[in-house]
């Protein structure tokens, strides 16, 4: 019964190896996003991947990207970026936050937030990587994709 889990790491290993960062945005929404740490006119979470999204020139956007860990597994988002800078500025750039506690649930949760500002009318994507671990193996599993109008 041990082995079953070793041979799943393993295949997935070799498949995110072979084809880089998976792009489906459903692998990142199996739960409900939780309550957001930050608040913002907008909050970018998990479930946000694959979608559209409007703000309004000075409108703060905040990312909320929600990670956890168990003994021998875990994960992270890291590498956030911006397509085109010139349409969302970096107010807060991206930081990661420890919470032992989420929405009544006990655990190890990880929040990788940033706040941007609609800065220019234009269209462009925000991206980041989810690395996920077993035992002492990290590899970049997901991408999570969102895209932004600012009019």
């Amino acid at each position: 019964m041990l082995l079953v889990p070793l041979v799943i790491a393993a295949a997935a290993t070799l498949i995110s190896n072979l084809r880089g960062p998976s792009d489906d945005p459903a692998l990142l929404c199996i739960r409900p996003d939780p309550t957001p740490l930050i608040n913002a006119s907008l909050v970018l979470q998990n479930c946000s991947a694959g979608k559209t999204f409007t703000i309004q020139r000075g409108e703060i956007l905040a990312v909320d990207l929600t990670a956890s860990a168990g003994v021998d597994t875990g994960g992270e988002f890291r590498d956030l970026s911006v397509s085109n800078g010139s349409i969302l500025a970096t107010v807060a750039a991206p930081s990661t936050l420890f919470s032992s506690l989420r929405n009544g649930v006990s655990g190890r949760y990880f929040d990788y937030v940033a706040l941007l500002r609609g800065a220019r009318t234009g269209q462009t994507m925000i991206s980041a990587l989810v690395q996920s671990c077993f035992n002492t193996r990290c590899q970049d599993t997901n991408r999570w994709v969102a895209t932004v109008r600012v009019t």
